[in-house]
């Protein structure tokens, strides 16, 4: 827990966002596909709510967090920068969210996201 509040801390100090990228490895598999959804498009990458209506791979999952004083967009704008560093063509997000840290001083946006790549 001390380590938590510790990384939120510095987070919050930071006023910049962080990611973790988790690497999929193993056998690609025949992912979830969809005829219609919803999509976002952040600096020209789509950015999926559901999925999405194409064949993909699995780069692997991100975990992004970002603190700011309102609830903004910016999250994703971190998302989509290191998910084109990782050669992706797009992201799904599998949840997002957010808490208020130190008394509504700062609100930290959080998402995970799936990192993906067309077939």
């Amino acid at each position: 827990m001390k380590n938590v509040l510790l990384s939120l801390a510095l987070l919050l100090l930071s006023g910049c966002g962080t990611t973790a990228f988790h690497p999929y490895v193993g056998q690609q598999q025949n992912w979830p596909t969809s005829p219609g959804g919803f999509v976002n498009s952040y600096e020209g990458m789509p950015v999926y709510l559901t999925w999405p209506p194409r064949p993909y791979i699995v780069l692997g999952s991100m975990d992004a967090a970002v603190s700011t004083r309102l609830i903004d967009p910016s999250l994703m704008h971190v998302v989509v920068s290191q998910a084109r560093q990782l050669g992706a063509d797009a992201v799904i997000v599998l949840h997002r969210g957010g808490v208020y840290a130190g008394n509504n001083v700062a609100y930290i946006n959080k998402a995970t996201v799936l990192v993906i790549k067309w077939r």
